[in-house]
């Protein structure tokens, strides 16, 4: 009699969500291709959520290595998640990832940074500068 065999597995896939190459943020400008894959190259991403829609297959591309890719260009908010199964039916779904895309000026003005900054430096320096000439002007009347 020849031993039978059993393996079980009940280990959950894991999702990686890939945007632009870049970290996650909350807010982008202009249109954004996102990039969702499984942790594990056995794993296969079976659905696709976009605010709640499930996505057709021909609104989202497969790559060769299993990820899945599509763009969002439409100015709005966003949720995405996606659905994904592994090799012995084991089905798990990813955090729902919330984001906005934006042409608001004021907000593409405050996310970037050294701009930002150096703008409030700037105004900073000018009106010290203004308030010194100020009070020396005072001094030399008096």
């Amino acid at each position: 009699m020849s031993p039978i065999e059993f393996i079980y597995d009940d280990e959950k896939p894991v999702p990686v969500f890939l945007i632009n190459k870049e970290e996650m943020k909350d807010i982008y400008f202009g249109p954004l291709t996102l990039t969702m894959k499984c942790e594990k190259g056995m794993d296969h991403i079976t659905a696709v959520y976009l605010n709640n829609e499930l996505l057709e297959e021909n609104q989202y591309k497969v790559n060769e290595d299993g990820s899945v890719t599509f763009k969002v260009s439409d100015y709005g908010e966003y949720n995405v998640r996606f659905e994904m199964m592994d090799d012995a039916g084991n089905k798990a779904i990813s955090d729902v990832y919330h984001f906005t895309l934006s042409n608001n000026m004021l907000l593409r003005y405050f996310d970037n940074k050294p701009l930002f900054y150096g703008s409030i430096a700037t105004i900073g320096l000018g009106g010290a500068g203004v308030l010194t000439l100020r009070f020396r002007k005072k001094k030399a009347k008096i």
